[in-house]
């Protein structure tokens, strides 16, 4: 997990070094942890919001009938058991996508490669969005700022910057210039929204 904080830190010699340990079992277990920390994060926010405003949620199910209650301990561990299969999910597709799209205009890097370096930049993305987040709310908290007016502002740093850290990691996979990797990016953001349309 230290190359979640160094891409952060020095992206360029971290993604030059971990592509040599780039591995399907190094992307799978990044993206699982990334997974179950955020899904923890989700599962107790919600555990402290219902309890301190006595919500309730209502599960609507095909299967278990119209309507049924679910306590903040079900919440908690269906965000644990879900939130890391479907970010997987979402992860392997878009990663598809993007590495077609790259073979496309001329990158070498393996699928394998790429998914790693892209699974480091999540997962210290996903750190630097979390501490940015729990800066805000200490805040909001000790000094009575604002903290809600930051948040915008937290949000579109941390995008940046992943989009940034992102650019670099499919630079390093498939030996590109930027501006073919930006052209990748926005090939690759198209094709993923025609499945939607159908």
């Amino acid at each position: 997990m230290g190359e979640w904080i160094s891409v952060l830190t020095e992206p360029e010699k971290t993604l030059k070094d971990e592509k040599a340990k780039a591995s399907f079992n190094g992307m799978l277990s990044n993206i699982i942890k990334v997974g179950l920390i955020f899904g923890l994060i989700m599962g107790l926010t919600y555990s402290i919001i219902a309890r301190d405003m006595g919500v309730v949620i209502w599960v609507f199910s095909q299967w278990l009938g119209p309507a049924m209650m679910v306590g903040s301990g079900a919440v908690v561990i269906s965000l644990l058991v879900a939130t890391p299969v479907v970010l997987l999910i979402m992860f392997l597709l878009n990663q598809l996508i993007t590495w077609m799209t790259s073979k496309i205009l001329g990158g070498k890097g393996s699928l394998t490669e790429q998914a790693y370096l892209s699974s480091i930049v999540v997962a210290g993305v996903f750190m630097l969005f979390v501490f940015l987040i729990g800066l805000g709310v200490l805040m909001q908290y000790y000094m009575h700022a604002a903290a809600s007016t930051f948040l915008p502002f937290m949000f579109l740093f941390s995008a940046l910057y992943g989009l940034y850290l992102g650019t670099l990691a499919l630079k390093e996979t498939h030996d590109l210039d930027t501006s073919t990797v930006v052209l990748m990016l926005v090939l690759s953001l198209i094709l993923g929204q025609v499945p939607y349309m159908l």
